[in-house]
């Protein structure tokens, strides 16, 4: 819609093969995935915590359904390996999904998720404000 007008100096060159954009697509966005979620974090999920962590992404769908199904009585937990970005973003979306999901390492994000959770003591553990 920005575009008031247009002209073309030379026509583009026919492309040597067919171009398979749908396919480069979904190899780029896996590829893409894979680069940014370079480190792994153990965790502990029960099954809500599971199908929490499944639409994180698609790399921690894997790893979620690469630890197959949730105990029939459905009190159980799953230990897996899911990838992170990074310790910041990790420590980010875990804490969004406790108590269904426990981090047990590495140590770098555990410290992480204290230093929040001392944070979070402190603004909102004393009493409260009177109005």
């Amino acid at each position: 819609s920005a575009i008031r007008a247009l002209q073309i100096a030379e026509p583009s060159p026919a492309p040597q093969a067919p171009f398979d954009l749908p396919g480069y697509w979904r190899q780029f966005s896996r590829d893409y995935e894979a680069r940014m979620q370079s480190g792994l974090a153990r965790v502990r999920a029960n099954p809500a915590g599971l199908r929490a962590l499944a639409r994180l992404s698609h790399a921690t769908a894997q790893a979620v359904a690469a630890a197959g199904p949730p105990p029939q009585n459905g009190a159980g937990w799953h230990t897996l390996d899911i990838p992170m970005e990074s310790v910041a973003a990790a420590s980010a979306e875990l804490l969004r999904l406790a108590p269904d999901v426990q981090a047990l390492g590495p140590p770098a994000l555990l410290q992480a998720l204290r230093t929040t959770l001392r944070a979070l003591q402190d603004l909102y553990g004393g009493e409260a404000p009177k109005p």
